[in-house]
């Protein structure tokens, strides 16, 4: 233990705080704030304060004597920096009478002079505190009690503030500076001596140091005795060691950075192949609102029916270009997690209720029953609209896809501590290889659908952006031919 190094920096590190403590104890001791005048005033403050604060326990009703005690809690704990030394109290009633005693019990009698003072303070008919000074130091201080615009007693307390000499006299004694000037000799000494054996091996171990980093991975550090340097030039070895094995595995990463880099290509091909998408949706209604204005503007349209027809027709095409955008700009918040969620306890059996009853009716336009099964009472914590916008898309989808006479099931049910709200109907189906890719931007399973009944492609999208935004998941099962279930999972409230 005793060839440490930590031993010897402990020695040398305690000696140097012993006497620089030492030394600090002396400068801040003769710049500790001795001014009686101050000193009186903050005790005056505190008495009175105490006389308040018996006042007011008379007002909510407490007796004389359990005020008193509540007055003098807060005093019988006292912090170190306080400048009165002792602030106990002796409280009394309007008879005289005393009703609390916390002086020290070696001082617990008044003398005459305190008496006299405490009946002077009874008399009073203000709050003008009874001071007595015996000296700068030492003094005697009697406030009367008013309660209901009388005097109902009286509070003495005695304060006595130490001289700075005193203090001086009971830390460090006599013969301490001589032991403080030997002490931080002593310290300097070895500091200084220790500071160059250790700097000495250091310098060692940081030329080893440039040379590994300059390429030389063939130097090593010699060790030396086995104390914390010698561990630290052992393990300096051990990481050189395996610093050549990382080298060697960096060159067989390569390869997975190339992988990584394919990805990069595929997400910038993703990142093309959307705004290519956004493109071609807005070109189709652009085009058709193009050409019914120059039809019109030109004069080929004349007709007041074909007019109408053409009016009706752009208005239809600008609301779905306004659909398009909205989507693409809920997208967007998505995305950078600025989706905006009013979030709310939401009973979900009350919520797959509200939409079921929604979409009946076109559910019977298309020739199909809609349904709800398994609905749990549960609560999730989130946005209602949101999470209506991802029912509404799971159900249109499922309505698009399910022919006249199918079935379409919306439930809801717990699953691993979630609530999983699930639209399951009895379309077409999807093809498995197109499972994965159902939740992405613009993605139609028939390709050849017409806009006008397979939607912009960006409905499921959205619902799986505002789960996420939930804390949850989405998944989908289907098997080609026969039907399709999607869900999100959300947290259980």
């Amino acid at each position: 233990m005793f060839r440490s190094i930590q031993f010897k920096l402990a020695a040398c590190f305690a000696l140097a705080v012993i006497g620089g403590q030492l030394a600090l104890t002396i400068y801040l001791i003769g710049l500790e704030p001795r001014d009686p005048v101050e000193a009186q005033n903050f005790f005056k403050l505190r008495v009175q304060r105490t006389a308040g604060t018996i006042a007011y326990w008379l007002d909510e009703g407490r007796s004389f004597q359990q005020s008193a005690k509540e007055a003098t809690k807060p005093f019988q704990f006292r912090r170190n920096n306080e400048p009165p030394r002792v602030p106990e109290r002796y409280i009394v009633d309007d008879t005289g009478r005393m009703a609390l005693n916390t002086l020290p019990s070696d001082q617990s009698q008044l003398t005459p002079a305190e008496r006299t003072l405490l009946q002077q303070a009874l008399a009073r008919t203000n709050n003008d505190p009874m001071f007595k000074s015996h000296s700068e130091f030492s003094a005697v201080i009697a406030v009367p009690i008013r309660h209901n615009r009388q005097t109902v007693g009286a509070v003495l307390a005695r304060m006595e503030l130490p001289t700075m000499w005193s203090i001086l006299w009971d830390r460090i004694k006599y013969r301490w500076p001589v032991r403080l000037v030997i002490a931080l000799g002593i310290a300097l000494f070895f500091g200084l001596g220790l500071s160059f054996v250790l700097t000495r091996r250091l310098r060692g171990l940081t030329a080893t140091v440039v040379a590994i980093s300059s390429g030389d991975l063939s130097r090593r550090v010699v060790t030396g005795p086995p104390d914390e340097i010698g561990r630290l030039g052992r393990e300096f070895n051990a990481m050189t060691e395996q610093l050549q094995q990382t080298i060697g595995a960096v060159e067989a990463q390569r390869d997975q950075l190339a992988g990584a880099l394919q990805q990069l290509e595929h997400l910038e091909a993703s990142r093309r192949q959307l705004i290519a998408d956004a493109s071609h949706e807005l070109r189709t209604p652009l085009a058709c609102v193009q050409g019914n204005l120059e039809a019109l503007i030109d004069g080929v349209i004349i007709e007041p029916k074909a007019r109408q027809d053409a009016m009706v027709g752009m208005h239809e095409e600008t609301l779905r270009l306004a659909r398009l955008v909205q989507d693409l700009l809920t997208l967007s918040r998505a995305s950078i997690g600025e989706l905006e969620i009013q979030r709310e306890p939401i009973a979900v059996d009350e919520l797959i209720e509200r939409i079921a009853a929604k979409f009946r009716p076109r559910a019977e336009a298309f020739g199909v029953v809609l349904e709800t099964n398994g609905v749990c009472e549960a609560r999730v914590v989130g946005d209602t609209g949101r999470l209506t916008q991802v029912l509404d898309n799971f159900l249109e989808n499922a309505l698009q896809h399910t022919p006249e006479g199918g079935r379409i099931q919306l439930g809801a049910f717990r699953k691993n501590g979630a609530v999983a709200l699930q639209v399951e109907d009895s379309g077409n189906g999807i093809p498995p290889e197109d499972l994965t890719s159902v939740f992405d931007r613009f993605y139609r399973s028939d390709k050849s659908r017409a806009r006008a009944t397979g939607g912009s492609g960006l409905g499921l999208a959205i619902a799986r952006e505002i789960v996420e935004a939930h804390g949850g998941c989405v998944g989908i099962e289907s098997e080609f031919g026969k039907g399709t279930c999607v869900r999100a999972e959300l947290p259980v409230a």
